[in-house]
């Protein structure tokens, strides 16, 4: 009987000293990254916008339950709960949101954001980001890529599967010459994307996505892979989220 209770009380001393240690654990964000996509549907539209902003986390990202993203200037702000969770890449654990749509008829604000976290103890921290792009790319056109860019870009290449799952991100491979090719590393490809990025990986053009005529391709939920570069596979993803002006 001695020994069940000491086993009971030291339980129970543990289980308090763990809740206690969470309840004070604050939270705490390491850098914040941000990606503003330009995607093109087709050749003869604008392109849609988005924000996605990653929050680099030195406290438990388990914890992560709210994100508000605001913009200073304009004063609309972007409140996602259900928060995205990663673990160990690029070494860090990260809480993210994607798909932050602008008000309509309003391209996505330059200047500076304000980024709030929450934990699920309600505990906030908040940080500054600044975002910036070439400007006439709000109005630019499939066509015009890449004449228009005034900077430094890097081409990569989106592949996707026929349910719209990011099968890979990254440089185009040599064997690739003709699309067709991308079968061979890819079995269930069904569509690609060329994509332009820019100003140090915070800007994304997705240009419109070309058919491979896949016949023999079969659904997949296989995930992303590609190269590993932090991470443009939520960004890439078809998969919308809700928003909260």
């Amino acid at each position: 009987m001695g020994s069940k209770l000491f086993l009971f009380l030291s339980s129970f001393a543990f289980l308090f000293f763990f809740l206690v240690s969470c309840s004070n654990d604050e939270p705490d964000v390491a850098q914040v990254s941000q990606v503003v996509v330009f995607d093109y549907g087709d050749d003869e539209s604008a392109p849609e916008q988005r924000l996605a902003v990653f929050l680099s986390m030195e406290s438990d990202v388990h914890y992560a339950s709210k994100i508000t993203v605001k913009n200073e200037a304009e004063g609309y702000e972007w409140l996602q709960g259900g928060v995205r969770k990663l673990q160990g890449v690029s070494d860090r654990d990260w809480a993210y949101c994607v798909n932050l749509v602008p008000p309509d008829g309003m391209p996505i604000s330059q200047g500076s954001y304000t980024v709030v976290y929450e934990d699920s103890a309600e505990k906030e921290v908040s940080s500054i980001f600044n975002l910036f792009y070439q400007e006439n790319l709000v109005d630019s056109r499939a066509g015009d890529f890449p004449q228009i860019l005034t900077c430094q870009f890097f081409r990569k290449v989106a592949i996707y599967s026929a349910d719209d799952v990011l099968l890979y991100f990254g440089e185009r491979k040599a064997e690739w010459d003709y699309d067709e090719f991308i079968f061979q590393d890819f079995s269930n490809a069904a569509t690609v994307r060329d994509v332009y990025v820019m100003n140090t990986d915070t800007v994304l053009c997705l240009m419109p996505p070309v058919d491979l005529h896949n016949k023999d391709f079969e659904k997949t939920s296989e995930p992303s892979s590609g190269e590993g570069e932090f991470n443009f596979a939520g960004i890439l993803d078809s998969a919308e989220e809700n928003k909260e002006e």
